[in-house]
């Protein structure tokens, strides 16, 4: 092995550092995906002993950055441009907690859709387009449940010009046809302000281990990070005088019926990812 520390060569060994010096430097990170996705602190250094796996979750949101300016930076500038892309573009304000992408993959058992690359909460436009195409076609069958499947199979294997079907299929597409409509993420105005909430199983033997759901069991809280509400929105869209020549309505109203009647994200039967104009 080469021994030069000026010159260690292609045998140098490189040393991760040490728990605390990872510690410190998330302390000032300003990327929250970073934090919740890239470290859960198992090692107390303090007494160097090993944390229960629920303790060191607790403590990952002790690391939450309490100073978001790099990141409002980037928040402006995403926005900036989204605008120059989009033919229409509109604001909405959370009116109760929001949280996506709940159920995504994470050591903490529960997650946030936050940007990839700069680590603030957003609103896919998978999400968007998914509640918009909802709404439009629980409003085409008069809200009626047991229709809502029977015409959506015929959107599926429908085509462009069909008269009942067609305005769905410009607008949204399906598997033979790409949608007119570009929908763009939502950005947030500025990074929220994070709310934190809990799950509470009141079984967890009996969701972890399989055994009876007995009142002697020990409920295990598990905190999540939401959006709060009050926090403002920023919509996309590009070719949007398709929708409007398609259903002749208005997108951004139809899009806040759309979550008020049912919502975004996770949550949504207890009051969540309701946003208003």
């Amino acid at each position: 092995m080469n021994k030069d520390k000026h010159n260690p060569g292609q045998d140098a060994i490189l040393v991760i550092p040490k728990g605390n010096d990872i510690k410190l430097s998330l302390k000032s990170a300003s990327n929250l995906k970073l934090i919740l996705e890239k470290y859960i602190p198992f090692y107390n250094m303090q007494n160097k002993r090993m944390l229960d796996i629920s303790k060191a979750k607790e403590k990952v949101y002790e690391l939450k950055p309490k100073n978001f300016q790099e990141a409002d930076n980037y928040i402006k500038k995403l926005n900036e441009r989204q605008r120059q892309i989009a033919d229409k573009s509109f604001t909405l304000m959370t009116k109760s907690r929001l949280i996506v992408g709940l159920g995504g993959g994470s050591a903490l058992e529960v997650s946030i859709k936050l940007h990839f690359i700069y680590g603030f909460p957003y609103i896919p436009s998978s999400a968007i387009k998914g509640v918009l195409r909802a709404y439009k076609i629980l409003e085409k069958v008069n809200f009626d449940f047991e229709k809502y499947s029977k015409f959506e199979k015929g959107i599926e294997s429908g085509d462009r010009e069909d008269k009942e079907i067609g305005a769905f299929v410009r607008v949204f597409g399906n598997q033979q046809y790409k949608g007119d409509l570009i929908i763009l993420d939502a950005i947030p105005e500025k990074f929220p302000i994070l709310e934190e909430d809990i799950m509470n199983p009141h079984y967890p033997k009996y969701y972890n281990d399989k055994e009876p759901p007995t009142d002697d069991q020990n409920p295990v809280p598990i905190k999540f990070l939401t959006v709060a509400k009050g926090e403002k929105f920023n919509f996309y869209f590009k070719n949007s005088q398709v929708y409007k020549e398609a259903f002749e309505t208005d997108l951004k109203q139809d899009l806040i019926q759309a979550f008020n009647y049912l919502g975004i994200g996770s949550k949504t039967g207890i009051g969540y990812g309701v946003l208003d104009g």
